[in-house]
């Protein structure tokens, strides 16, 4: 079978990506073929069709408002990407597409040019941007659910994307036309992640078929033991920014009675707020910021931490991050919200904080270095669910392509 993958970023920013190409990994171990549709980038991994992708599009840099009008027009349908998507299809002839992130840069424009070649569509549903402006239901540093339900034009009221009037109206604009059009009902099949993310789908009154398929993890032989000489740590991995609760975690970790050293993987925007919040808590010799990590790093500091934390105060889907701590470290101690609690709360190694609580998450972490001490481990760890991933996912594309 010949399959065409399209996110709009081909590197690896983040979950989106990191399933976007596990996928086209698995799909070739398994004999299929597989191109790429995405934006150009010069972080992209090297690729035979990127030759077709798109002209790199930054919503962040500084623009006049005559390109800020263009750039807002792509958003709701962009040539370039319907131009090229068509000579990409021409070329690879592929028998279905499975879409991730199109969202802004690629536009809805992929699903018109697919629609016209009579391809099959899934789509992997990454966060919550088809049923709110606020695309991961966060908004002034809370859960933010105002605008689900077509209720969009809270969005514009409520400065939900960036706190920006301006962001906010175009990212209205866009959903309400992509409703009007109903472009996405062209999608044969939706998969999500979590059942979590399901279910707020359905609860908004999105009328898609979404089926759950959890993204594919593989961990290979990661080492657990642990020297002897190194201090023991607690241990954060993630993007650094508000929504994912590191200021709380910096917070409980200065009310921590049994004081170890908090390690801190990752970059973001809230960098060096959260280093000024390190000196204003005096805690300055127990923290550590040691920036973005690969991921062997990420594992093998996992493997080896008293507990790592999950402090997020959004609506996670299904954060990889968790996955791997549940499977690499003795204790996770994680926030009470969305997708998470959908995956550790049947696990031993799992406990739970009240939401922005930094008193009983710092309890917590209390209670999960004592208990990591009395949990047994093996010395080794191999994961794979390539295979579970694979088989849920050919059968949704052999439904889809018949």
């Amino acid at each position: 079978m010949k399959i065409l993958q399209i996110n709009k970023f081909h590197y690896l920013k983040g979950g989106a990506e990191r399933c976007y190409f596990d996928t086209a990994r698995i799909l070739r171990e398994e004999g299929h073929r597989v191109a790429f549709f995405a934006m150009q980038h010069p972080a992209n991994q090297s690729t035979q069709w990127q030759k077709y992708f798109i002209s790199q599009v930054d919503f962040h840099a500084k623009q006049t408002l005559w390109q800020k009008i263009k750039i807002a027009g792509k958003i709701i349908y962009n040539p370039e990407t319907a131009r090229k998507l068509e000579k990409l299809i021409l070329d690879f002839k592929p028998d279905v597409a499975h879409l991730h992130n199109i969202y802004h840069q690629l536009s809805p424009s992929v699903i018109y040019v697919l629609k016209k070649h009579n391809i099959p569509m899934v789509m992997t549903l990454h966060d919550y941007n088809l049923i709110s402006p606020a695309y991961n239901l966060y908004n002034q540093n809370k859960i933010y659910e105002r605008a689900c339900g077509q209720k969009f034009y809270r969005c514009f009221f409520d400065k939900c994307v960036h706190n920006s009037y301006a962001q906010s109206l175009v990212a209205v604009i866009e959903a309400y036309i992509n409703k009007w059009t109903g472009v996405y009902k062209n999608i044969n099949v939706f998969i999500s992640p979590s059942k979590f993310l399901r279910d707020k789908f359905y609860a908004s009154n999105f009328k898609g078929s979404i089926e759950c398929i959890a993204n594919p993890l593989k961990i290979d032989k990661v080492e657990t033991n642990k020297d002897q000489n190194i201090k023991p740590y607690i241990f954060y991995a993630g993007r650094l920014a508000k929504e994912k609760g590191v200021d709380i975690l910096i917070k409980a970790h200065a009310l921590q009675k049994n004081k170890t050293d908090l390690i801190i993987a990752g970059a973001g925007p809230e960098k060096i707020n959260l280093q000024n919040m390190v000196d204003k808590f005096k805690v300055n010799k127990t923290v550590k910021f040691i920036g973005h990590q690969d991921i062997d790093n990420i594992y093998n500091l996992m493997a080896k931490a008293e507990t790592v934390i999950i402090p997020s105060r959004c609506y996670e889907n299904t954060p990889y991050s968790l996955r791997e701590a549940l499977e690499l470290t003795r204790m996770v101690v994680c926030a009470n919200v969305g997708g998470i609690i959908e995956l550790a709360k049947n696990n031993q190694k799992a406990s739970f904080f009240e939401l922005n609580d930094k008193f009983d998450l710092a309890n917590k972490i209390d209670l999960a270095i004592e208990n990591s001490k009395k949990i047994k481990f093996e010395s080794e760890i191999t994961i794979d669910t390539s295979k579970n991933y694979y088989q849920e996912l050919i059968t949704i594309y052999n439904r889809v392509t018949k």
